[in-house]
């Protein structure tokens, strides 16, 4: 699971390219092959097979540094990626103006060029939940978890459902008339979930879903996948170590 990609200093979230590179080359050497989710499902529905080795790789939230620095390194190795965007961060096209206080993100034009190349897909992060409020558990928590309290009241779990299939919904709509592909995975903002909430993803076509949580996935199934973060100045041995140990 990556995020941010950059030049200058890393950190849990924020990968050098020359690491990724580096990275991917080692997984690529070691026989691992990439998939993306729709493999993943036609696998699951027996209509297709999955190589010996399958690795999804994965990147969250739709950062421009997907498309300046990833991008080049997926298409030198012919390697596939899921880029989980946030639709009401994503620029209209290459001229549009950047989000204030935040790393840039994605325009839908270099994500639609990603996607036109065959080797990323474009899956859901919501339209416009990734943030925390004040929840129905008296804590400031993620606001897909469940109901959250909007001037001073608490939502009832109508207004809780509602509010989320709304913003799924605009989401999924968004990307496949933009890109042209069908949604059917979704990654959890802060890999925070509930039991209701994965009955409304189910309920809005979201087949897939992928929490934070570390390790691998032995047992082929499609809700609450794990993955395993890539923080900086981590080398692919590291990681292939990481899945090794995950699948004992």
């Amino acid at each position: 699971m990556y995020h941010h990609f950059s030049e200058g200093k890393g950190s849990p979230t924020i990968v050098n390219p020359n690491e990724f590179m580096g990275q991917l080359k080692y997984l690529k050497q070691a026989g691992y092959q990439t998939i993306f989710n729709h493999d993943l499902l036609l696998y699951i529905e027996g209509k297709g097979k999955l190589p010996s080795k399958p690795l999804m790789i994965t990147m969250d939230d739709g950062y421009e540094s997907n498309y300046i620095y990833a991008f080049p390194i997926l298409k030198q190795l012919n390697m596939k990626a899921t880029i989980f965007v946030i639709g009401s961060v994503m620029r209209e096209n290459n001229n549009s103006p950047y989000t204030p206080n935040t790393f840039p993100k994605l325009s839908w034009e270099q994500a639609r060029e990603m996607h036109n190349s065959g080797l990323v897909e474009i899956q859901s992060h919501t339209y416009d939940l990734h943030k925390k409020d004040r929840s129905y558990n008296e804590r400031i928590d993620a606001v897909i978890k469940g109901p959250i309290y909007q001037d001073g009241t608490l939502e009832t779990i109508d207004q809780y459902y509602n509010r989320i299939k709304d913003d799924l919904n605009k989401n999924r709509r968004m990307i496949e008339e933009k890109i042209g592909n069908t949604v059917v995975a979704f990654a959890y903002p802060y890999g925070a979930y509930s039991s209701d909430s994965e009955k409304i993803l189910k309920e809005t076509g979201h087949l897939l879903t992928f929490t934070v949580q570390e390790g691998v996935n032995q047992k082929i199934g499609t809700t609450l996948l794990k993955r395993i973060n890539v923080p900086s100045g981590t080398t692919g041995k590291m990681i292939e170590s990481k899945i090794i140990h995950y699948h004992k």
